[in-house]
């Protein structure tokens, strides 16, 4: 959630509408233009989702809660935090690739887990390498296995075709799943939210079903499970 440390905290404006101009679509309070929390003055691709962010500041009864405004954040962070540092994001997701989840396989002694792993995850590596040439190397148990850099290279430069709207879609998606290669099927509206909470959380939820589960893993899956949804509803706005 973005911290709002340079907004007031109580409503402080009558009306909110939406307004566009060349540069795209964004959000006036009493005739004045929406800006971030760091000053920059909010404009978002689509219609779609200013209209959102405009229902979101038109809900405020009493209290600016940035909790309840997650396509404001989202935005926001975007202007704010993605666009300035669009190329170290972008190392960060390429580091991902090289310790993508999916290619780290349970042992022969943990067959029966080892077999959902391969019937779950399979068929993404064979898509990466079909439609991208980039394929993964896997490896059982817990030692490392190196990543081709050929790989990464090409992963890199699919993501250097990103827009930086798209590229915080993909950046939160890899941080929550920690699977370059599912996130990037999200991106591609291959994987929807709940498949890709479903996907990247195997081998968590092959081991609930089999010894149950406790409090705390529960409220952090539910967790995980809600923000992929928040993400999911973003990223539908943005390709209205």
């Amino acid at each position: 959630v973005y911290l709002f440390n340079r907004l007031q905290r109580k409503r402080f404006y009558k009306d909110a509408n939406l307004v566009s101009d060349e540069n795209g679509f964004g959000v006036s309070l009493d005739g004045r233009r929406l800006k971030t929390p760091a000053g920059a003055e909010l404009s978002v691709p689509t219609q779609l989702l200013a209209t959102k962010i405009v229902d979101e500041w038109a809900a405020v009864d009493v209290q600016i809660e940035p909790a309840k405004m997650p396509f404001f954040s989202a935005s926001a962070t975007v202007i704010d935090r993605v666009f300035p540092q669009m190329q170290t994001l972008r190392a960060e997701l390429a580091d991902y690739a090289r310790a993508e989840l999916i290619c780290y396989r349970a042992s022969d002694d943990d067959a029966e887990l080892l077999a959902h792993q391969r019937q779950h995850w399979d068929s993404w590596l064979d898509w990466m390498q079909e439609e991208y040439q980039i394929g993964f190397h896997c490896t059982q148990g817990i030692m490392p296995v190196a990543q081709p850099e050929a790989a990464i290279a090409r992963a890199e430069a699919l993501m250097d075709e990103v827009d930086g709207w798209s590229l915080s879609v993909l950046y939160r998606s890899v941080q929550l799943s920690s699977s370059f290669v599912l996130s990037w099927a999200f991106l591609q509206g291959r994987l929807d939210a709940g498949a890709l909470f479903e996907a990247s959380c195997l081998d968590e939820l092959f081991q609930n079903q089999k010894w149950g589960l406790d409090y705390e893993a529960e409220t952090r899956q539910n967790n995980i499970r809600a923000e992929l949804q928040d993400i999911e509803a973003f990223f539908t706005c943005l390709r209205a």
